[in-house]
């Protein structure tokens, strides 16, 4: 091809320049090609990277649900506002019922800002007390929702010196439970669990329980009624007929019953004495946190302004305060 071009361009000049013109041009056309050859690959380089990244960003555009005014709601938007432990029973219709409150609640807020209504004094402050709450949370949060350890020499301990406050003051019993839905099921459920002793395997078999629901400890004073009159009278090892009650037929077999003034045993107390030193521990640590804090915080204090004051002053100033600013 270069040479083509040489021998038309030869073609308009003189016969005694073409031959210095045909040498240089010869030169610059073998620069050419060689530059052409080696760019030829690098230009397909770039334009694949050029291709994949417009791919990459189309597919990282986000999936917008509504646009009101220049704010859009995203999927991932909806659900970052969503609970994780909500997200498995929502159905389509309380997703949509929450993007339209969304969108009213935007229409109503871009209004409020077009009125210039965020920079009214009063909102201003409770955005910052809000803000100022939040932030606090957040810290206490990251503070004292670290697991605490409790020893079983604490646990004993704790038992020992409080043992008065695990003794009963009403009737109690230890009983297996299991619900079913349907009345077939649990007379089905009762003569199985007669003829059977072993409560767990039959109970399995009727219903989708974790045996962690079945062993229970009930109150006759946090018992409702219905339950109590039918329960509380079985002897030890009996299986209680079934209990229609709000959402199922209860099941009920008999463990151990105990009167007032009896002790609780340290096994049936443990979690709930684990839950208390926990509790005494994140407040110790909340009281030691203020008092770090303290030693490296100036605080100037002057209580005595307080002596001059009333309520009744600080109100009506108060008061005074946000009518002058209407």
């Amino acid at each position: 091809m270069s040479d083509i071009i040489k021998m038309k361009k030869d073609d308009l000049l003189p016969t005694g320049e073409r031959s210095n013109f045909a040498s240089g041009t010869h030169e610059a056309s073998t620069w050419s090609g060689n530059m052409a050859w080696w760019l030829r690959p690098c230009l397909s380089c770039l334009l694949l990277f050029s291709l994949l990244f417009a791919c990459k960003k189309k597919q990282a555009e986000p999936e917008i649900i509504v646009r009101v005014g220049t704010e859009t709601l995203t999927v991932a938007d909806l659900a970052n506002e969503i609970p994780s432990q909500l997200r498995p029973n929502l159905t389509r219709s309380e997703l949509q019922d929450y993007v339209v409150r969304w969108i009213d609640s935007q229409i109503l807020y871009q209004e409020a800002k077009r009125r210039q209504l965020d920079q009214n004094h009063e909102v201003r402050r409770e955005l910052r007390r809000l803000e100022r709450e939040l932030v606090v949370n957040t810290l206490l949060d990251q503070e004292l929702n670290k697991p605490f350890g409790v020893s079983d020499q604490e646990i004993n301990r704790y038992y020992a010196e409080n043992r008065q406050s695990f003794v009963r003051n009403a009737r109690e019993v230890h009983v297996w439970y299991v619900k079913v839905l349907k009345k077939e099921t649990a007379d089905s459920l009762v003569t199985a669990l007669r003829k059977d002793g072993d409560f767990s395997r039959v109970a399995r078999r009727y219903a989708p329980h974790d045996s962690s629901e079945w062993d229970l400890y009930l109150t006759e004073e946090e018992t409702p009624p219905e339950i109590v009159n039918m329960v509380f009278t079985i002897m030890p090892g009996a299986i209680s007929r079934p209990i229609q009650f709000y959402d199922g037929f209860h099941i009920f077999k008999m463990i151990e019953k105990f009167e007032p003034g009896s002790l609780r045993s340290l096994a049936q107390v443990r979690n709930e004495i684990i839950a208390k030193i926990q509790t005494e521990k994140r407040q110790e640590r909340y009281k030691q946190l203020l008092a770090e804090l303290k030693s490296n915080t100036v605080i100037e204090k002057n209580f005595h302004l307080l002596e001059t004051l009333s309520v009744d002053s600080l109100v009506s100033s108060a008061a005074e305060k946000t009518e002058a600013r209407k």
